[in-house]
């Protein structure tokens, strides 16, 4: 087995791990989350002043974060949502209408809004199946946020999950892989270039 098969197993046996992690959080739980979530982001210094963010329509158990996205909005922060456009590929468009979201691929919600320049987008909500603490994420493994983030300079990158999708260990990474700069659950407020972190 060569080196790259070898740590795409890993990947795919962490993801089944954390997947499995997740799907444990009953319905309660994971609502309960979601808004402890919002309130971090909502208190995030390094958001107050954005004015062009990408968010994320949440999946099955995933965080979800359109109460924030939607209070971001209506302080006058443009809001941007992917919608996929090939196999591996998707660009971010403008929310004007939270009701004109529509089922896309994998029956995630799309905006029909015009598409934006992705280097004119300040930060990112960024989903994952896992994080560890140094900003390592691990995806679907479908390749999305790998082939979108490599391309956004100095923009924020922010890795949102539950904190039973946080790594012990430091996960697996590759070359073209873009680490997070800060990790926000519904425990902890981690700045990834500050070991000591906010964590609170």
């Amino acid at each position: 087995m060569s080196r790259t098969e070898a740590l795409q197993q890993q990947k795919e046996h962490l993801r089944q791990h954390f997947l499995a992690r997740r799907r444990e959080l009953d319905e309660l739980e994971a609502r309960r989350a979601s808004a402890e979530v919002c309130q971090r982001l909502g208190n995030l210094s390094a958001l107050k002043d954005v004015r062009r963010l990408a968010g994320y329509a949440a999946r099955g158990a995933e965080v979800g974060v359109r109460s924030f996205l939607q209070q971001a909005q209506r302080r006058g922060t443009q809001i941007v949502l992917p919608r996929v456009t090939g196999p591996g590929r998707m660009e971010f468009c403008l929310v004007n209408d939270w009701d004109e979201l529509v089922p896309g691929a994998f029956g995630i919600e799309e905006p029909k809004g015009q598409a934006v320049e992705t280097s004119t987008i300040e930060a990112f909500l960024v989903p994952g199946v896992a994080f560890d603490v140094q900003g390592a994420r691990l995806g679907f493994g479908m390749g999305y946020y790998d082939r979108a983030l490599p391309t956004v300079g100095k923009a924020l990158a922010i890795g949102v999950c539950h904190h039973c999708q946080i790594a012990d260990a430091g996960l697996p990474t590759e070359s073209h892989d873009r680490p997070m700069d800060m990790i926000v659950t519904d425990e902890m407020t981690q700045l990834v270039s500050d070991q000591n972190g906010e964590a609170h």
